[in-house]
């Protein structure tokens, strides 16, 4: 169903606080810059779901659970 909650221009306010940020009940159409009403606009586009499934990053994780794997065995003895 096309709707402003499943439109991937559709994204949360924050409120800053000093260092916290708050999530507010307000939501904001990115590409119109204006307050989401509900109402589904005729420029509606799909979300997408963004992922970095690239093999450095796979290495860089592998690398550090073995540091983690060795600093734990460290620990032990």
């Amino acid at each position: 169903m096309k709707t402003c909650k499943t439109c991937g221009h559709f994204k949360r306010l924050y409120t800053k606080y000093f260092c916290f940020l708050w999530r507010s009940k307000l939501h904001i159409c990115t590409l119109h810059n204006k307050i989401a009403d509900g109402e589904c606009c005729e420029s509606w586009a799909r979300r997408r779901v963004r992922c970095d499934l690239s093999p450095q990053r796979f290495e860089s994780v592998e690398s550090d659970l073995k540091a983690l794997l060795r600093l734990s065995e460290g620990k032990d003895g």
